[in-house]
């Protein structure tokens, strides 16, 4: 009872607020006389909404509704075709048992006719419902951007048209945020999501039907999971200042996929979190828009996933991104650990501005219990750059007097580690923000795995003056563990590898008889005492620069001449691993003759050395640059 009347004077004040002392009054009197819409069915915006209209997409207002008294919960659902199932959706929504005022907001995102007439009915048959409809489709981030443009609830619930709704769904969802204040974006748990914890064991056979009987099985569980990067936003609550302090969804992002992960991740860095409630259910059936309106799904995955890791990099390496993250840090009162989770590794050598953006990454991890190990192999000094990294994160700084090259400065790293894991990053890449807690719910749930990997992005980037610019990024497979196929090549990068220190200690150290090939060489060793356990996210860069052209010819034979050394340290005994080495090796001679006829039409005057850096780094990554 006492929650009611709270809810019942703080939707009181929002309309004083909002709508002013006549209209109050207005509202009062309606109170008094036994108006009690705003209880029993969902509010709805009583002034006109503001909405923009382009060149490209003009906006329609189909209807507005009246009811008394501002809403708790806006519902927001974008529809496009499928008609049937948000039909089925709406009408869940009139059925289920709440004890909150809500509103509803329909957005027909450049939908058939069809839509549209049954938006018109809805509008005629129930005055509780608003809807707009556009005359294109701007995707699932416009779409939600149009509608909460039109919401008044305090609370947002972001809902995909193929969903129903279960008694008590929306009040448990509510009262889980308004418990923890530091919850960003909070999901209901449901039958489909594709993966993740979103997704009910024990509901992924369910029919609709069944759904009411299930979410009544499941109404007493507290427990709220949370998600180090993301959940997919099939249907998700966030409060509405928070959605308008971040400005909405990014539009940039191409019908739908991405727009969601995107908003978790700038959640994540405001130092908010991303949770799921355990005990509120809401069934999905699951990619219906996609179905029903024949969307290249993978083409736009393509797109958007891009588009999304450029974002990434981005929010890694901005400075003013990173005071911010201090401010979060200070705030929560972290304090560093002295046996912490992790130990970065950083190998650096008279690379300061590149340096600077990899400790960047690292300050913005949403991770903290991480300790730093610069060595700086013999290079310019980098402790002036370390001292400003000190507020963010402990760091040992090992200083070499003299070049000893990549494998002992792993070495002299993995003497001095105090972190229960090590994990290198080498000062021309970046991680993203979750690359480290993504890791860490792996340790979680599964702490017998010694050695993890995730996947990765190769970047090229174009230096411009004192800027580094990402101009092409390439996806690269995501790689099953096989340790055979590690024999003949190096499939996971460095920074992408995460090791226990029970490692360190059964293998030993890092070999310094190789000079570029370190890393492969320990991954082989390890490979054959451990399994590696995968993590199925691009979680890093792996970087390159068009300046480099000149170090990988001159690295190039040094590399051949070490790969054959491999082989001969690690020999393979199947003979499909033979056949593919002498592939690498006949490869190998080719490049190398290949570099030998450029630095000749260099030397002639015929190239420059940028053009002959442009066509080396498209022969072995794969890059394709245009006007070098």
């Amino acid at each position: 009872m006492a929650s009611r009347i709270q809810q019942i004077v703080s939707g009181a004040l929002r309309t004083y607020r909002e709508e002013g002392a006549v209209a109050f009054a207005k509202r009062v009197v309606l109170w008094l006389q036994g108006e009690r819409r705003y209880y029993m069915r969902p509010v709805i915006v009583t002034q006109n909404p503001v909405v923009e209209t382009t060149q490209e997409t003009s906006i329609a207002e189909l209807g507005r509704a009246q009811a008394p008294l501002a809403p708790l919960v806006s519902i927001i659902i974008p529809v496009y075709n499928a008609l049937s199932y948000a039909q089925a959706c709406v009408d869940s929504l009139y059925r289920m048992k709440t004890d909150l005022a809500f509103e509803v907001v329909l957005v027909d995102n450049g939908s058939a006719p069809d839509v549209g007439a049954w938006m018109r009915d809805l509008l005629r048959s129930n005055p509780t419902i608003s809807a707009f409809r556009l005359s294109s489709n701007v995707g699932y981030g416009g779409g939600m951007n149009v509608g909460v443009r039109a919401a008044r609830g305090d609370f947002l619930l972001l809902a995909n048209s193929d969903t129903e709704f279960t008694d008590y769904s929306l009040d448990l969802l509510v009262q889980t945020m308004q418990r923890d204040p530091l919850i960003g974006v909070l999901s209901p748990v449901t039958n489909y999501v594709g993966e993740g914890p979103q997704v009910a064991p024990d509901a992924v056979d369910l029919s609709a039907d069944e759904a009411q009987a299930y979410a009544a099985k499941v109404r007493d569980r507290e427990e709220v999971i949370f998600a180090p990067e993301r959940v997919a936003f099939f249907c998700v609550m966030m409060r509405r200042s928070i959605f308008q302090l971040l400005n909405g969804f990014d539009e940039a992002f191409q019908i739908g996929n991405f727009e969601d992960e995107n908003m978790c991740a700038r959640v994540r860095l405001l130092g908010l979190n991303i949770g799921i409630a355990t005990n509120s259910f809401v069934y999905h059936h699951g990619s219906k828009t996609f179905e029903s309106n024949a969307i290249n799904h993978t083409q736009w995955m393509t797109y958007n996933s891009t588009l999304y890791q450029n974002r990434l990099a981005t929010f890694s390496t901005d400075t003013s991104l990173k005071a911010h993250k201090r401010l979060i840090d200070a705030a929560r009162g972290r304090q560093a650990n002295p046996t912490p989770k992790f130990s970065i590794i950083m190998r650096t050598r008279n690379r300061a501005d590149k340096l600077s953006l990899a400790l960047n990454s690292l300050a913005m991890q949403t991770f903290p219990d991480f300790e730093v190990i610069v060595v700086n192999d013999a290079g310019e000094d980098v402790a002036d750059l370390l001292h400003t990294y000190e507020p963010f994160f402990p760091i040992q700084y090992v200083n070499h007097r003299t070049p000893q090259y990549p494998s002992e400065a792993s070495n002299s790293a993995l003497r001095v580690m105090c972190g229960e894991y090590f994990i290198h990053l080498d000062d021309d890449d970046i991680v993203f923000p979750f690359h480290l807690e993504l890791f860490n719910q792996m340790t979680i749930q599964k702490p017998e795995a010694r050695v993890l990997y995730s996947g990765f992005s190769r970047v090229l980037m174009e230096e411009q003056g004192d800027a580094l610019i990402p101009v092409q990024r390439m996806g690269v497979p995501f790689w099953a563990f096989n340790a055979e196929a590690l024999l003949y090549s190096n499939y996971i990068p460095v920074h992408a590898t995460m090791m226990h220190r029970d490692v360190r200690d059964r293998i030993g150290w890092y070999d310094p008889d190789f000079f570029v090939l370190p890393d492969w060489d320990y991954l082989i060793r390890v490979s054959r005492e451990y399994p590696f356990t995968a993590i199925n996210r691009v979680t890093c860069e792996y970087r390159f620069y068009p300046s480099l052209g000149n170090i990988m010819i001159s690295r190039r034979e040094k590399t051949f001449g070490e790969l054959r050394r491999m082989y001969e340290k690690h020999p393979a005994n199947q003979r499909s691993t033979q056949i593919e080495r002498e592939k690498t090796l006949n490869l190998y001679q080719a490049q190398l003759r290949m570099m030998k006829r450029l630095r000749e039409q260099v030397e002639r005057g015929e190239k420059t050395e940028r053009q002959i850096n442009a066509e080396i780094l498209h022969e072995l990554v794969g890059f394709a640059i245009t006007n070098p």
